[in-house]
């Protein structure tokens, strides 16, 4: 240690010389052991500069400018910031996640700016490349392609100032250094597109550190406080974004229906909706729309469209063998939205198997719940589901595993036994376990097998279409069942011997009967022999009990009113409203 003179005053100051040749000037303390607490005073004076506190590290991006929507969320993060600051000290993990697309990067960045200043000691982002693209730049650890952890930890230190001599090599003691550097600092820190729990586990802030951990990512499946789920924008939401991009007024009446159309053709998915908007610009909304056919609405927008095929690919890279052959099934499946009982067929896995896997989809965001129950792909993300599926043989063997199992299944549960064939069927133990399969069967889903198994040209196709008219004849839905029967008529003409042909005709005259604007006359016929009145009487009473003529084109509720008058009149020999 030495004791220059200071040129500018005769007293003396001290300094040190530390390793690497720099100096510290001001009082030093140099001992083998100190007892006790050592103070300071560091506000400088004439002998030494004054010392300037570092500034706390922000690597935040700005968030977008074109953001609209997503109140909720947005309220829900801010809360949780207040709470995190109000209880000091405890920190607080929030997952948000959403398919590929959606808008997750955007949210939390919007959000990181708006409650950034509840954290003065550091604001950190870090993309963590979980579901990236290939050719994205990455570090790969685990063979997962995804960023590995002790990257992201010595990245985050080197941040904070800390040299890269004094970050350890070895994970645990990197992870240990990272929690020791958060513990008592207030800091914010954005984990970006992480890939799973396990990736993100050594970034988790200590207990004693007053952090905000926003992570984002296409997994539900990932430990946090809060769960905030992004779906697709509203209609409203995607018009206005439309409208931002396209620096255009919000608009009403007919432009406003153009638009609308426009964000269901983008399926309200800002992905596509930013270069769509951006086309407004330059183009109509009528000519856009134009463009945009509903079968490739992204076709003219190349860009938009490798961004979407790209988005739906670094997801399925990802799953396992179980779920790429799940998603396949649910590609090939006829409908678009689908339950456990026919992937399960479908696969031969069972309804079980079926639907944990379903639900595995539907938590990584591959699948999306429908509406009434079941599954269904975003609009999008259909196309390259089937794309990669594939039309092959193996998806014509698992369509005819699916007819199979329903022809036999209805025939067994409704007739009492399965098809002499060998088939799917003898996974139900009698007619009592196929009953309680049938009753879990979609109708519209039902409904898309009978024109699937024509095209497919399979060989139950007709006996397949006259055993689920059956099934909705006896749960109660003949006009189903006729459209059914109608449909069929003409393909089995065409290509089934005279006595399907025969059998079928019977099937539609049966299910007719059924009917309430074909049965009223048969039930007014017996009641005129039954009370000796005239056909006109006997309506003209049924007409009085329900207070409405019922013409040829009266309403099916008409005809369901007066059926049932009919009916009680058999029954007990009066008219309801005489007994």
């Amino acid at each position: 240690m030495s004791v220059p003179r200071d040129p500018e005053n005769s007293s003396p100051h001290v300094s040190n010389s530390l390793a690497g040749g720099s100096q510290v000037f001001g009082p030093m303390v140099q001992a083998g052991a100190i007892h006790g607490d050592l103070i300071f005073n560091s506000s400088g004076s004439a002998s030494g500069p004054a010392l300037e506190p570092a500034p706390a590290p922000d690597t935040l991006l700005a968030p977008a400018s074109s953001f609209v929507g997503r109140t909720r969320e947005l309220a829900q993060i801010e809360a949780l910031a207040e709470d995190v600051v109000a209880e000091g000290g405890s920190g607080a993990v929030c997952l948000v996640h959403g398919m590929g697309g959606v808008g997750k990067t955007t949210l939390i960045r919007t959000a990181a700016a708006r409650v950034s200043g509840l954290f003065p000691d550091g604001r950190f982002e870090v993309n963590l490349y979980g579901f990236a693209p290939a050719g994205a730049p990455r570090d790969v650890e685990r063979g997962s392609g995804v960023r590995a952890p002790l990257s992201v930890l010595a990245d985050l230190l080197r941040q904070t100032g800390m040299p890269d001599d004094r970050i350890p090599a070895d994970l645990d003691a990197c992870a240990a250094l990272w929690r020791s550097w958060l513990s008592g600092r207030r800091v914010l820190l954005l984990l970006d597109n992480a890939f799973d729990d396990e990736q993100i586990r050594f970034l988790r802030p200590g207990p004693r550190a007053g952090c905000l951990t926003l992570v984002s990512s296409r997994r539900q499946d990932i430990d946090a406080a809060v769960r905030v789920d992004v779906p697709a924008l509203t209609q409203h939401e995607a018009v206005e974004l439309l409208c931002t991009v396209g620096e255009l007024t919000v608009p009403a009446g007919p432009r406003s229906h153009t638009l609308t159309a426009l964000a269901r053709r983008c399926g309200q998915l800002p992905l596509a909706l930013r270069p769509v908007g951006a086309m407004l610009r330059s183009m109509p909304a009528e000519d856009v729309l134009e463009a945009m056919a509903e079968t490739d609405p992204l076709a003219e927008f190349p860009d938009a469209a490798d961004a979407v095929a790209a988005a739906f690919r670094a997801s399925y890279d990802t799953l396992p063998d179980d779920l790429r052959r799940t998603l396949w099934h649910c590609a090939w499946h006829p409908h678009r939205i689908f339950g456990r009982e026919l992937i399960g067929a479908m696969s031969g896995a069972g309804p079980g198997a079926a639907g944990m896997r379903l639900a595995r989809l539907e938590q990584r965001h591959m699948l999306l719940p429908a509406d009434g129950g079941g599954f269904t792909f975003h609009d999008l993300f259909l196309h390259h589901a089937r794309a990669t599926a594939g039309e092959g043989a193996a998806r014509l063997e698992a369509r005819a595993a699916l007819y199979r199992t329903v022809h036999d299944a209805i025939l067994m549960a409704y007739e009492g036994s399965p098809d002499t064939g060998a088939g799917p069927a003898s996974c139900f133990a009698g007619p009592e376990e196929a009953f309680g399969w049938c009753q879990n069967l979609e109708s519209d889903e039902l409904g898309s097998l009978i024109p699937a198994a024509v095209q497919d040209r399979a060989e139950l196709a007709l006996s397949l279409a006259q055993r689920i008219a059956h099934f909705y004849a006896a749960n109660d839905v003949p006009e189903r069942a006729v459209e059914v029967l109608e449909y069929l008529l003409p393909h089995a003409r065409a290509d089934a011997e005279p006595a399907t042909v025969a059998d079928i005709l019977d099937d539609l005259a049966f299910v007719k009967d059924l009917l309430p604007r074909e049965q009223l006359p048969v039930l007014v016929a017996e009641l005129v022999t039954a009370t000796g009145e005239s056909y006109k009487e006997v309506n003209s009473r049924i007409n009085a009990a329900i207070g409405v003529r019922t013409r040829k084109d009266a309403s099916d509720a008409v005809l369901d009113q007066a059926l049932g008058v009919a009916q009680a009149w058999l029954r007990r020999g009066a008219l309801p409203n005489e007994g």
